[in-house]
């Protein structure tokens, strides 16, 4: 049997679930011997140099910490504003905006 392996932003907690990934997938992970990887919910100072692991109805997840740099970046910025709206087709939604400074020919 293969192993699935899933990576998203949240991860699926102990108690009643909510959310459309964790519900279509939590039995299936359960019975594959599923791995979830994501952010832990906690913001730190510093990156996070190593996951935190734990066992969820017989799933094992995988945490990491975000700085609030990263969170803003991707969760808050990337995935919500792009991916999400991208998947579920709403682009109307999406918002696509350049950051940083662009190089300039010399």
């Amino acid at each position: 049997m293969s192993r699935i392996v899933v990576v998203s932003n949240r991860t699926p907690g102990k108690g009643p679930v909510a959310g459309g990934l964790a519900v279509a997938l939590r039995k299936v992970l359960s019975e594959r011997e599923g791995f979830w990887f994501g952010w832990s919910g906690k913001l730190s100072e510093q990156p996070a140099r190593e996951a935190h692991f734990e066992d969820v109805d017989g799933m094992q997840v995988a945490k990491i910490d975000l700085t609030r740099d990263d969170h803003h970046a991707y969760y808050a910025g990337f995935s919500n504003s792009i991916l999400w709206p991208s998947f579920h087709l709403r682009l109307d939604l999406a918002t696509i905006e350049a950051t940083g400074t662009r190089a300039t020919g010399g």
